[in-house]
């Protein structure tokens, strides 16, 4: 009879965390989608953009390296480990995955690599 309680508290706890992840995905799916496709729509207009940016910097490789620079900070600052700094000298103040402004400034992110790699696609064909 004890087996039987343990194998059912095992699937409870296997599948609460999952329940209760589809909940929080549900919640949110609808803003979540939104910044995907807005960062989509830039990253497709990117070429558009680009004429003006250039009156900015000329050369096109520090524009990439730029935009770049832009996503692996904030990547850095979504996926920082508990014990480690941020950017490398400053101390973790708070943790980024909770802040609601990282979160969507994630998925606008998707969104933009997303645009470049659609957009690729179309420059090569």
């Amino acid at each position: 009879m004890s087996k039987k309680i343990r194998i059912l508290q095992l699937i409870i706890n296997i599948i609460n965390p999952v329940y209760f992840k589809f909940i929080s995905i549900k919640k949110n799916l609808s803003l979540n989608l939104l910044f995907i496709f807005i960062g989509f729509l830039v990253g497709n207009l990117f070429g558009n953009f680009l004429i003006k940016i250039r009156q900015f910097l000329n050369l096109d490789i520090l524009i990439i390296l730029v935009i770049l620079f832009l996503m692996e900070i904030l990547n850095s600052t979504i996926y920082l480990k508990k014990n480690k700094n941020f950017l490398f000298f400053l101390k973790k103040a708070t943790d980024f995955k909770e802040i609601k402004l990282f979160i969507n400034l994630n998925y606008f992110k998707i969104g933009i690599l997303l645009g470049f790699f659609i957009d690729a696609f179309k420059v090569g064909s």
